[in-house]
Formats: C-alpha cells, sequence, structure tokens
C-alpha cells in the first residue's frame, strides 16, 4: 500500500482542483484493486452516514434518493447504518436489479436485510418529514 495520505483544513479563499469523471474512475479503480469487494461502497456508505448524524443529529427520519448506479450504493449502505443507530431512514431507489451493477445490488440486500424503508412515492414521503428531521447539504 502506498503513503496515507495527510489531511489539509479547506477553507474558502482557496480553491482546490476537482478531478475529471475519467480521474475520477481512475483512482477509484486503483484504490479498489487494493481492497477486498464492495470495501469502497462500504466506507462510502458509512462516511455519508456519519456525516449525517454530525449534521442532523437530531433527525431520526431521513430520506435518502439512490440512483441506479455505484453511487445509490453509497446511498443505500449509509441508509442500512442509519437503520442500525436507530435512526429511520427511508430510501427512494430508482435503480432496476436486474440492471445494477454487482456492489450496489448488494448494498440494496444489505439495507432491505437491516429492515430500511423503502418508498416509491418521492414526494408523499418529504412530504411527511418535518423541516427538521430533512437534511440538507448545502
Amino acid at each position: 500500500m502506498g503513503k496515507p495520505m495527510s489531511l489539509i483544513r479547506l477553507n474558502h479563499q482557496t480553491s482546490y482542483p476537482l478531478h475529471s469523471l475519467a480521474a475520477t474512475r481512475r483512482i477509484e479503480q486503483a484504490a479498489a484493486a487494493q481492497l477486498a469487494p464492495h470495501t469502497l461502497m462500504q466506507r462510502a456508505g458509512l462516511a455519508v452516514a456519519r456525516l449525517t448524524c454530525a449534521i442532523a443529529p437530531q433527525a431520526q427520519t431521513l430520506w435518502l434518493a439512490c440512483g441506479p448506479g455505484n453511487n445509490g450504493g453509497d446511498g443505500l449502505e449509509a441508509a442500512m447504518h442509519l437503520k442500525l443507530w436507530g435512526r429511520n431512514p427511508v430510501v427512494t431507489w430508482l435503480g432496476d436489479e436486474a440492471r445494477c451493477p454487482a456492489d450496489a445490488l448488494l448494498s440494496l440486500h444489505r439495507a432491505r436485510q437491516a429492515g430500511v424503508t423503502f418508498a416509491a412515492d418521492t414526494w408523499s414521503t418529504a412530504n411527511t418529514l418535518t423541516a427538521s428531521e430533512l437534511v440538507k447539504l448545502i
């Protein structure tokens, strides 16, 4: 394994370069090649769940919109952790099991096994939540 990355404090006065989609995919593939299958998605989902709890510690019911790919799998992992920690995640999943990437499909099964609530109707689910229960990342 390579040298560990050091953490830097971000501020609004300094700009930082963003990676292109192709560069990001190369970085992810290189990292994934050194880890057991599904590890990156599990880590990403755990990080999202931790951030959610840090931003909105009082929120009990949380709505997660999860797309059909691996980013959606990250959200499904986050929902699983939130459920296991006593929160009530409600997921609107836009995927199709027949076309779902393997990692995201595994995360879907893990979320279902944890008892995460899945809702097909996004708006009626979101409208039942109070403003203090909605998590917004700005």
